[in-house]
């Protein structure tokens, strides 16, 4: 079994822009996870499809960067809480106690955030009835390829019941980066940072995000 993976978001002094953007920002100096990734139940196994993240922190929020390539079947989906893993999706999860908060982004900049407090709760459309209060988004295309960027702030406010520990005298929280992207011919492709075997938001293997100094 691959062990839990680690990720060190640094501390800025000020938050990021969320404009989108990657070159000459903050971000582009910052460590991203791709080779990382792997898709879900299959560590050895690599998307087809380019995924890069990257995460920022500070006292007030956790700041993440994706870059994606364009999804392979059409995104039409432009409402909050919309089903948006079920055509091409971003996502972000945070272990809360016995439960975990998810927050996903599509190519439309629509979001789906939900939080629950029990992993094993199964009614999904209940538990995004929860909106993360401060959460700030943004999506931009990055070039003629399709590229798009997604960005966000998550406010640790919003989030109150995240689990904190402590990796090597640094804070830490336990989460996963991951995208859900459908196939053309109707298949997923689940690509995951954290090595869940059927799921993204499988709590004893979320990676562990450290808050360094």
């Amino acid at each position: 079994m691959r062990k839990r993976p680690a990720y060190c978001c640094r501390r800025v002094s000020q938050p990021p822009a969320l404009d989108g953007s990657v070159r000459g920002t903050v971000w582009e100096d910052t460590e991203k996870i791709e080779s990382d990734f792997h898709l879900l139940g299959d560590i050895s196994g690599r998307s087809a499809h380019f995924l890069e993240a990257a995460a920022l922190w500070d006292d007030e929020a956790l700041y993440v960067s994706y870059v994606s390539d364009p999804s392979p079947v059409p995104v039409t989906m432009q409402n909050r809480d919309d089903d948006l893993f079920n055509e091409c999706a971003v996502e972000v999860f945070l272990r809360a106690g016995k439960g975990y908060y998810e927050i996903e982004v599509n190519p439309m900049a629509a979001v789906l955030d939900l939080y629950f407090p029990d992993v094993e709760e199964q009614d999904w459309r209940a538990m995004a009835k929860y909106d993360i209060p401060g959460l700030q988004w943004t999506v931009k295309t990055m070039d003629n390829g399709g590229r798009w960027c997604a960005q966000m702030a998550i406010p640790w406010s919003g989030v109150p019941e995240v689990s904190r520990a402590e990796y090597e005298g640094d804070p830490c929280v336990f989460g996963n980066f991951a995208r859900s992207q459908t196939l053309p011919d109707g298949s997923y492709d689940l690509t995951t940072w954290a090595p869940g075997e059927k799921a993204f938001c499988e709590l004893d293997k979320m990676g562990c995000m450290i808050l360094s100094s």
